[in-house]
């Protein structure tokens, strides 16, 4: 028992933990680093969604499949909502 205390003395001579002092930001720090980086973020989709549109990276695909299959007569999608 009395190594137990010697240990527990001189771990205490090592680190006092008195000495070590936690410091937290201020909340309004906290919050203006989670909007800006939510406007970057933000900025970021935006502008690949901008680019996407302006490159049409998605819509050609549909539109060349829209043309080679062939499309319902008018006759043939009226039938369709009266079943």
């Amino acid at each position: 028992m009395n190594e137990d205390m010697n240990k527990n003395e001189d771990m205490n001579k090592m680190v006092n933990l008195n000495d070590i002092k936690v410091e937290n930001k201020p909340r309004s720090i906290k919050m203006k680093s989670m909007f800006a980086a939510f406007m970057a973020g933000a900025l970021v989709v935006g502008g690949l969604m901008f680019t996407s549109d302006k490159m049409d990276l998605f819509g050609y695909a549909a539109r060349l499949l829209n043309l080679l299959l062939p499309q319902p007569t008018r006759r043939q999608r009226m039938s369709k909502r009266h079943r």
